[in-house]
C-alpha cells in the first residue's frame, strides 16, 4: 500500500501543465496527509448507492469517520477544496474503499482523464477524428440526419 498521493509526484508543473490536476495540486499542497482516494457508496446526490460509487479524496479517522471531499469537486476549475467529516449510519463508511494504489497507476498513465473522464479530455483534432493526449481515447465524428416535426397554426 502506498503512502497516498504526493505534490512532489503529481504536481500539475511537471508534465506541461494539462496532464495533472491543478485543482488536485492545490488539495495537496493545502491537505499534504489527506491524499488517499476512496470509492464511497454514498453520494450527495442520490445518498446510498453501491451501485453508483463516486471516487472521495482524504483520510479515515478511526473505523467510522472520513475527512475529505468528492475528488470531483477538488479538480474543478473553481472546486471546492476544503475537507468535511462524514461520520453516522447514513454515510455507510464500513463500505467506503481505499482504491489509492490503483488511482495512482491510472493517474501516471492518462492523468486527469483518471479523475474526469469523457468529460476533461485534451484533443488532436485530425479530419473526422480526435485523440485524447492523455489517455488515448479516439472519437470519430459522425453525421445523424434527424427528422423534425413541428406544428404550425393553421387560419380557418
Amino acid at each position: 500500500m502506498s503512502n497516498g498521493l504526493t505534490i512532489k509526484e503529481f504536481d500539475h508543473k511537471l508534465k506541461g501543465g494539462n496532464f495533472y490536476s491543478k485543482g488536485l495540486c492545490a488539495w495537496l499542497k493545502k491537505n499534504p496527509d489527506e491524499n488517499r482516494i476512496v470509492k464511497a457508496v454514498w453520494n450527495s446526490f442520490d445518498g446510498y448507492n453501491p451501485q453508483r460509487p463516486v471516487l472521495m479524496i482524504g483520510k479515515f479517522l478511526g473505523n467510522d469517520f472520513f475527512c475529505g471531499n468528492r475528488l470531483n469537486s477538488v479538480c474543478r476549475e473553481r472546486g471546492a477544496r476544503k475537507a468535511f467529516v462524514f461520520t453516522g449510519d447514513k454515510f455507510h463508511i464500513d463500505e467506503w474503499v481505499d482504491v489509492t494504489d490503483e488511482f495512482i497507476d491510472s493517474y501516471r498513465k492518462i492523468g486527469r482523464c483518471a479523475i474526469h473522464g469523457d468529460v476533461d479530455h485534451d484533443f488532436d483534432e485530425n479530419n473526422s477524428l480526435r485523440v485524447c493526449k492523455r489517455c488515448g481515447a479516439t472519437f470519430e465524428r459522425k453525421v445523424e440526419l434527424v427528422e423534425w416535426f413541428t406544428w404550425e397554426r393553421v387560419e380557418k
